[in-house]
């Protein structure tokens, strides 16, 4: 449902059912890939709607559980990967605001 959401752009609808599954994957499967792939798909929710600071947090948080099920896995790559882009995406916005 979420996923349905992100297409139609309906990413309130879309955050609200990630941050659901994101609950119950932390209570049946606390430190699981599956919770890491809840706070990615959140940080890129977060990334959508503009808001790179919350996206950045919800990045760490997967990175922290990649790292440890799998440190130097492809997952960990992928998140470095956000993490970078977020970034250059802070670094735009502060040099705009210095015009």
């Amino acid at each position: 449902m979420a996923s349905i959401s992100v297409t139609r752009g309906d990413l309130a609808k879309a955050e609200d059912y990630y941050l659901r599954a994101l609950a119950v994957r932390e209570k049946v499967a606390p430190g699981s890939a599956a919770v890491a792939e809840s706070l990615s798909k959140l940080g890129r929710i977060a990334d959508a709607r503009s808001d790179p600071s919350t996206a950045e947090d919800y990045y760490l948080r997967a990175l922290g559980v990649h790292e440890k099920l799998a440190p130097g896995s492809s997952a960990v790559a992928e998140i470095l990967m956000h993490l970078g882009l977020n970034a250059g995406i802070r670094a735009n916005s502060a040099s705009q605001r210095d015009y």
